[in-house]
């Protein structure tokens, strides 16, 4: 059985991951900050806190080197309202590059051949400004970005690919009430998306189970946008698409 290790996952979004993966008979080790309802007797969850200042290069080597992972997905982030900018890199970006480095040690000289995978979360705010979040959230996704193309050298040598996926809007079951009283921006963002309509949790989440098989091992330092081509829309194009939504609606 194969074995994957989730950063964050409270989310719905990685919730449906993790179900996903456990759907396809994976062993799912899922470390945070609290626990999912998801029941299922693959899923390990373990209570961890990035935050910790001491002996935390220790815990990622034993995590790595007690388990075996072949897959590892990335979706931690800081919340916190204070010295956001030390918790954006103590949450998201520390444990994300310590795990790696322990990865690449841990299967360096194995024989072992399988194909591995490496997958991080990030936003289009990496490269665009979105302007209900600070500025360490884009620091943050902008480091995340760069760590794909770094690391992505390292894994090949390895046999393991990293990518990035960067979601645009994704309907989660908590937002349906507010997307159903609000029938005018919820025809607004389906008539601007050009695949018509926004991904459901479930839709994205096979979208990240497949990028991380082995079919698509050969696709690797890439950030992939998830947008149902929204990003394509020139500026002021969008802009006049946007205005004839909303007149017509």
């Amino acid at each position: 059985m194969k074995k994957i290790l989730f950063l964050g996952g409270s989310s719905p979004i990685g919730q449906s991951c993790m179900e996903t993966f456990l759907k396809k008979n994976f062993k799912v080790t899922y470390i945070g900050r609290k626990k999912v309802k998801i029941n299922n007797k693959n899923l390990h969850f373990k209570k961890f806190d990035f935050q910790e200042k001491s002996k935390l290069n220790l815990k990622y080597k034993n995590l790595i080197s007690k388990s075996d992972f072949s897959h590892i997905c990335f979706i931690q982030r800081s919340r916190s309202e204070k010295n956001q900018i030390d918790s954006e890199i103590n949450i998201s970006i520390k444990p994300t590059i310590n795990i790696i480095e322990q990865f690449i040690k841990h299967n360096r000289y194995k024989k072992n051949k399988t194909k591995k995978s490496i997958l991080i979360f990030t936003s289009p705010a990496s490269r665009k400004i979105a302007l209900e979040q600070p500025i360490s959230y884009h620091l943050g996704k902008a480091m995340v970005d760069q760590i794909v193309r770094f690391y992505s050298l390292q894994l090949a040598k390895i046999n393991c690919n990293i990518n990035a996926i960067s979601p645009a809007f994704v309907l989660k079951k908590r937002a349906e009430k507010f997307y159903k009283d609000n029938k005018k921006l919820t025809n607004l963002i389906n008539n601007i998306i050009p695949n018509g309509k926004m991904i459901n949790t479930e839709e994205f989440a096979k979208i990240v189970f497949n990028l991380m098989s082995e079919n698509f091992y050969y696709i690797n330092g890439q950030i992939i946008d998830v947008d149902g081509g929204l990003n394509v829309h020139e500026n002021a194009s969008l802009s006049r698409l946007s205005m004839k939504v909303l007149d017509e609606f």
